[in-house]
């Protein structure tokens, strides 16, 4: 039977087993659109059958369909089968054929692709700290080819291996979890409720035992912070709170001592200018819900994660008060709603939101009489976040803020005003540029990078209409 007659055809019979040999069979060309169409079409319908039949072109060395690997995804199978684990550790970076066998394989051959990628990691560097770049090459190899495997079978092999594993491969074993495609994109499948109630244990249980080995870094802890974010639950929330604590508790120790050292190199030197407020912020963010907005409050007036905290409380509030349009990337700054924000202000200025008003109450206790120079950035870098929230009539304090901003702070400062509906004073862009032009000098890679020459332009040219000045610019 012709391959179009069996995927368009409309009869009771079961025609999956004669689609599947179709598909394993069927000469597929440099071009494929012909091929491809008629597999993408036939996946619809039958996407069992189509993946044994690519199933059958990868043991057969035969030419494969564009994407072969994302084909295969949620076929269901998993195969303890050292032929195929030996396809999925080919040594070529980018090879279909690898990805789609690595798709199917179970979880014990799928343990063995990770001894092999601890195997290799051990090799990467020599005793001398010299980097082997076969060894680095086979590492990543692996590693990408661990993120092409079912979800299932990968939990299942990180499960067997977890009890056994020290701190770098606990940190390993979370980077391939958090790694591995869950349908943020076109690549790879949602993880289910099973998957996320595993992670989420796992999350549990090697962050306790981080936590309590003297072996563990500061990037070990991180790792299970990303990794929360890719299962989030509210429950983990105290957990995430100790490993933030560690982890500012052990940057400020590091801090102090690179201070001590003159920043002379070493261990100190390195940690003290690493941050992993991010991974936090990631993981933080991640857990909807009032505990988490409750939580980042207190770390407002924190040096090191009063910032990524605010970032945290704004966006929860944008995921629920503002539209989102994922299907559309926008390069630079968004101005489009301004006029909406415009009215909306003046229609009621003294809107505010909760958000705001927490960032903006830490932000005033930082300001007080006596703030060093350090606390004052701080208060500035808040400023900023909750400028582009709702914020009600806020004039004094954020003239105040202003004032101590430096140049490019304080252009954030009024772009996010802007963003938020209030109108600015045009005189406080012409002050901005003057004293960059005037820096630009002495310090002439201001204007050939030019990024600062855009921050500060990018008040102008959206928002003409939105700037008062009664000065021509």
């Amino acid at each position: 039977m012709a391959p179009g007659t069996i995927v368009y055809a409309h009869v009771d019979k079961d025609l999956s087993a004669e689609l599947a040999t179709v598909i394993a069979e069927m000469e597929i060309d440099k071009k494929q659109e012909g091929a491809v169409n008629l597999i993408y079409d036939a996946q619809k319908r039958f996407p069992r059958a189509v993946a044994d039949g690519i199933l059958r072109r990868v043991r057969e060395g035969r030419t494969l369909p564009y994407r072969a690997p994302e084909l295969m995804a949620g076929s269901g199978f998993a195969f303890e089968d050292d032929a195929l684990l030996n396809i999925a550790l080919e040594p070529c970076r980018f090879d279909d054929r690898a990805n789609a066998a690595a798709s199917v394989l179970g979880p014990h051959l799928v343990g063995r692709m990770i001894d092999r990628m601890f195997e290799a990691k051990k090799l990467v560097r020599d005793p001398d700290g010299k980097y082997d770049k076969a060894a680095g090459d086979r590492y990543y190899v692996i590693q990408g080819r661990i993120g092409q495997v079912q979800i299932t079978s990968l939990l299942a092999a990180i499960a067997a291996r977890s009890a056994q594993a020290d701190s770098q491969e606990l940190a390993d074993l979370a980077d391939l979890i958090s790694r591995h495609p869950d349908g943020e994109n076109d690549h790879g499948q949602p993880f289910d409720a099973a998957a996320l109630t595993t992670i989420a244990g796992f999350v549990e249980d090697w962050a306790n035992r981080l936590l309590s080995s003297r072996e563990a870094t500061r990037v070990h802890l991180a790792s299970i912070a990303t990794l929360a974010s890719h299962a989030p639950d509210a429950r983990l929330l105290p957990l995430l709170r100790r490993l933030l604590d560690e982890d500012l508790r052990r940057w400020r120790a590091f801090k102090d001592q690179a201070r001590a050292d003159q920043y002379r190199g070493g261990t100190a030197t390195d940690e003290a200018r690493m941050s992993w407020t991010l991974q936090y912020q990631w993981a933080f963010n991640a857990i909807r819900g009032p505990e988490t907005r409750e939580l980042m409050r207190e770390y407002l007036s924190d040096e090191e994660f009063g910032q990524p905290a605010a970032l945290v409380l704004a966006e929860q509030w944008r995921a629920v008060n503002e539209p989102s349009d994922n299907k559309h990337w926008r390069i630079g700054v968004d101005f489009s709603r301004v006029k909406e924000k415009r009215a909306v202000r003046a229609a009621s200025p003294a809107a505010t939101s909760a958000e705001a008003e927490a960032i903006f109450s830490a932000i005033e206790s930082l300001i007080a009489d006596e703030a060093t120079e350090e606390t004052k950035k701080h208060a500035v870098a808040l400023g900023i976040v909750a400028a582009q929230l709702p914020h009600g009539e806020r004039d004094a304090i954020i003239n105040k803020l202003l004032s101590l901003a430096t140049r490019r702070p304080r252009a954030a400062l009024l772009q996010n005003l802007i963003l938020s509906g209030e109108i600015i004073d045009i005189e406080m862009v012409r002050q901005g540029l003057a004293e960059m032009f005037e820096a630009a000098k002495q310090q002439s890679w201001i204007l050939s990078e030019g990024y600062e020459l855009k921050e500060w332009l990018r008040l102008l040219f959206p928002t003409k209409s939105f700037l008062q000045s009664s000065i021509g610019f």
